[in-house]
């Protein structure tokens, strides 16, 4: 009877987007994660001429539910104009995005509403002012939502493990330990498979969300 209990419990519900097969990023969730403190170059710290210059930068994440890979960019501001950037180098990195899931921020609202993205497919064929597709999260859905928010709190855990707070970086050092931390939670392993090495003897491969990385989207390749 216990165990049939436990079998029972529902540990949350799953998005139909977790089950899509796509390439990495067809679908992705995105959220901004800051303030961070940063400097300007050449006054992080006090000189005689010269005073420390403060300076705050946001990180936002992106994250794929089907191969939980995470992709992590450095803005300047929370406006419109940064959140396009940073879908920008998105799309150059990984390929152009079907499906966007984002919560009601107002900004990142206005620039996936009013941004038109010029595409190339597979056939090199230019599709021009493509619209941007995007569902808003309700609160507390995490089916829609939890997984970019608590990969968010990994990468909190890991500035924190780092010392962000005894640094003085940059908005390019900030891109570089983002970056940094993001390749070591696509590390972290999913499961294992059995596989076989260049001698035939069996073995047993670790899978992580970096080894999905297989197949760039290239059906919407941004042009």
């Amino acid at each position: 009877m216990k165990r049939k209990c436990s079998i029972e419990v529902a540990m949350g519900p799953a998005s139909d987007h977790q089950f899509t097969i796509a390439p990495p990023f067809w679908i992705t969730m995105g959220d901004i994660f800051g303030p961070i403190e940063t400097y300007v170059p050449g006054f992080e710290r006090v000189t005689r001429n010269r005073k420390v210059l403060e300076s705050k930068c946001y990180l936002i994440v992106f994250g794929c539910p089907t191969t939980r890979l995470l992709n992590l960019q450095t803005i300047e501001t929370k406006d419109t104009e940064s959140i396009i950037s940073g879908l920008i180098r998105l799309s150059c990195e990984v390929g152009t995005p079907k499906h966007f899931l984002v919560d009601k921020d107002s900004a990142i609202l206005k620039a996936l509403q009013e941004a038109e993205i010029p595409i190339k497919d597979v056939q090199r064929d230019l599709r021009s002012r493509i619209k941007v597709e995007f569902t808003t999260c309700p609160v507390s859905g995490h089916n829609f939502h939890g997984f970019i928010e608590r990969k968010i709190r990994s990468i909190q855990e890991g500035m924190t493990t780092a010392g962000i707070g005894s640094m003085r970086l940059t908005s390019q050092g900030l891109q570089t330990l983002g970056k940094l931390i993001e390749n070591d939670i696509n590390n972290i392993p999913l499961g294992y498979a059995y596989d076989r090495n260049a001698d035939n003897s069996p073995l047993l491969r670790l899978l992580t969300p970096n080894m999905m990385r297989m197949g760039r989207n290239n059906v919407r390749t941004l042009d």
